[in-house]
């Protein structure tokens, strides 16, 4: 019988680091009266390979830090309807992880959300988003395509650096400014589109990538 843990109905809160480096641990069950998930509370659980289903409307609106950070077997998740901004190393170095939900409600996804997250080939940003932090989605190796929503700004700093694959970006029609590193080492993209909307590049914010063309769109 696999490793697992069911949760009691009657609690309300999974508290900081609570399962914390449970290696052995595979599969974890959350009741749906779940508001809150802490810091840490399932990372370093390297052999959690069924994605817990998280409480659809109640949890919390903002998935914090490390939450599932270094759960390097875990293969896909779903984040609930009822969030709004995915923190900080939430599913930093997932390397197994091919299949991430993103609701529509969410607004901000955080410095180093995902990276490290090998396996991802393509995510689907929603529209609602109007932030991508600090090294999001950097050495995500898999990744081989991206979507900038229009209400994004601004793409910060080494936010898709080092992803290896990357060969298409679709940029937002509104971006003001890409900070440095945005897209180092990004060795498969040939081509980039500008919009007229684009103010500022910061430094070396396609250093080292493959790039060929550059379109300037007025």
């Amino acid at each position: 019988m696999e490793p697992q843990s069911k949760l009691s109905k009657s609690m309300k809160m999974i508290s900081n680091y609570m399962m914390c480096d449970c290696v052995s641990l595979e599969t974890i069950i959350i009741p749906d009266n779940i508001t809150v998930i802490g810091k840490f509370a399932f990372s370093g659980c390297t052999s959690l390979t069924q994605a817990p289903v998280l409480p659809a409307t109640t949890l919390q609106e903002y998935c914090y830090y490390f939450m599932f950070n270094g759960c390097s077997a875990l293969t896909e998740i779903t984040i609930p309807k009822s969030v709004t901004s995915i923190g900080g190393y939430a599913f930093s170095n997932c390397s197994s992880l091919t299949t991430v939900t993103i609701p529509k409600n969410v607004t901000k996804i955080g410095n180093s959300a995902f990276p490290g997250c090998t396996s991802l080939t393509s995510i689907n940003i929603p529209e609602s988003v109007t932030t991508i932090g600090e090294e999001a989605f950097n050495s995500c190796t898999g990744l081989t395509n991206i979507t900038i929503p229009n209400n994004v700004k601004s793409i910060g700093e080494a936010a898709f650096r080092y992803c290896t694959s990357l060969s298409t970006v679709v940029m937002s029609e509104y971006i003001n400014k890409i900070y440095s590193y945005a897209f180092e080492g990004c060795p498969s993209l040939k081509k980039i589109y500008f919009p007229i909307s684009l103010s500022e590049i910061d430094s070396m914010a396609f250093y080292n990538t493959g790039i060929t063309t550059v379109l300037f769109i007025f």
